[in-house]
């Protein structure tokens, strides 16, 4: 299975997901004084992760839409 077989609403759950466990990293990063670099980092990956998911999404639901 390749990344182009998911459907747009596939690539848009996966934003989704991805945004969620950014906020759950970011809530328990917080805490803990001795890991909160780490959390910073892993919040910009899921979060950068989260936003791209979501462009693919939105391009894919429009070609979708448009019957390309």
């Amino acid at each position: 299975m390749s990344p182009s077989d998911l459907p747009w609403w596939g690539w848009l759950l996966c934003a989704f997901g991805a945004g969620l466990v950014a906020l759950l990293i970011a809530l328990f990063s917080s805490t803990r004084e001795k890991k909160v670099y780490f959390g910073i980092v892993m919040y910009c990956v899921f979060g950068m992760f989260a936003v791209a998911c979501g462009i693919m999404g939105i391009i894919r639901f429009v070609k979708w839409v448009r019957g390309s």
